[in-house]
């Protein structure tokens, strides 16, 4: 059986801790400890420590994507205990912005993490290039990475296996991400130099050029998988890529096809307004859609953060109670 117990989130189980717009999870399986994501201050480890957790003992670090509410905790802990090295996905020290009422602003990893650079282990992604018209994939390629030795890890296009049931899957590299960061209106740097005379916190989104930003494609976000039983459990912390295709890219790897998803924990990104409508990017029949695949697929869900209250209510209203849990700071689940 796997354990969690969240750190740190939007909300509290508790007056006793300690909550912010970030989420960090404590993973506990097969007598490993795991770590997934940091939030954006010490605030998860304050609040371990109020829970009898001890950080001290970790088997394996996890950052699921370069922003700043799930990586910026990492500055404190990796101070304090200079073996720990953390395993992410290619490129989460990129730049990173997102439009806010027409303005961008920096929501990548704290300059001071970067200092730690070399206490990451990074996992490049599958290149999926696509036939537009046809939308089929026409190549795939994935890229190498020796890990130290000390992490245990066997080297693997596309995934890496931590052990033979935990294994790190990064989002892959193509057009679909680009089309969905372009909905949410997140952007990766592209130029520093075309924008240096700037303050990007005081560009209009309008003025931006194509020398200057990418739309944000998410191969920097990864899933965690843990096979437990026989079937998965899927642990991807903001889902940017989407749920669905986050599933489908895990299930067409040969190592997952004959597992069932039984689980799938952390936010859904349910909540983001189109940049260009200002409507909600996701309908509440699209949003129903998506209880209707959890329920059919037997997915149990374990969600908060940036899922949003109104959606998690739309899925509560299509889903089974013992089908959907709310992550709250504090709160242990067993699956």
């Amino acid at each position: 059986m796997l354990k969690f117990t969240v750190l740190v989130e939007n909300e509290i189980s508790s007056p006793l801790l300690k909550n912010e717009h970030a989420l960090s999870l404590y993973i506990e399986v097969n007598g490993l400890r795991i770590l997934l994501d940091a939030g954006c201050s010490s605030s998860f480890m304050e609040n371990a420590n109020s829970l009898g957790i001890d950080l001290k003992e970790l088997d394996y670090l996890f950052l699921s994507h370069g922003h700043y509410d799930h990586g910026n905790g990492f500055v404190k802990l990796l101070k304090e205990n200079e073996t720990y090295k953390v395993i992410s996905s290619a490129n989460i020290f990129k730049q990173y912005y997102s439009n806010s009422n027409g303005k961008l602003h920096y929501i990548g990893l704290n300059s001071k993490l970067a200092t730690f650079r070399d206490r990451f282990i990074s996992i490049a992604p599958l290149i999926k290039d696509i036939d537009e018209d046809s939308g089929i994939d026409v190549k795939q390629v994935g890229c190498d990475k020796k890990l130290d030795d000390n992490n245990d890890c066997l080297e693997i296009k596309g995934y890496i296996e931590i052990t033979k049931d935990i294994i790190f899957v990064p989002n892959p590299k193509d057009f679909k991400g680009q089309d969905i960061g372009k909905k949410n209106g997140l952007f990766v740097l592209k130029n520093e130099e075309a924008i240096k005379a700037k303050s990007l916190s005081d560009v209009n989104t309008s003025q931006i050029t194509d020398d200057m930003l990418d739309y944000d494609d998410f191969s920097h976000e990864g899933s965690l998988i843990i096979k437990d039983d026989n079937s998965l459990i899927v642990f991807n912390s903001c889902s940017h890529y989407g749920v669905v295709n986050i599933i489908n890219h895990i299930k067409s790897l040969d190592i997952f096809k004959e597992y069932p998803i039984k689980a799938y924990v952390g936010g859904l990104h349910l909540k983001g307004m189109d940049v260009e409508t200002n409507e909600y990017i996701h309908s509440e029949c699209e949003i129903k859609e998506l209880a209707k695949y959890f329920t059919e697929n037997k997915i149990k869900v374990y969600t908060g953060h940036c899922t949003g209250d109104r959606a998690y209510e739309i899925l509560g209203s299509q889903m089974a109670k013992d089908n959907l849990y709310r992550l709250e700071t504090g709160i242990q689940f067993n699956i």
